[in-house]
């Protein structure tokens, strides 16, 4: 795993980027844990159900770490 961030964009902000967009389609996400890591000059950001035996899932980010540009999405439902 690669934590070294040599772009621009640091963990709070890849995070609130990602938030930004997963509350503009999913609304509430109480019901998710927000898990994030650098890997590959790339911010993973995952929301999972807190509830493992819940049906569905949350919404998934790739966030490029030098521009803070969302290069990938997945929503789970």
């Amino acid at each position: 795993m690669d934590h070294r961030n040599d772009g621009a964009i640091d963990e709070a902000r890849a995070r609130a980027i990602a938030e930004d967009e997963a509350r503009s389609v999913y609304g509430d996400l109480a019901p998710y844990v927000v898990s994030v890591r650098l890997q590959g000059g790339r911010w993973h950001v995952d929301y999972d159900l807190a509830d493992a035996s819940a049906v569905g899932g949350g919404p998934h980010f790739l966030i490029d770490a030098a521009t803070g540009e969302i290069v990938g999405r997945r929503y789970e439902q």
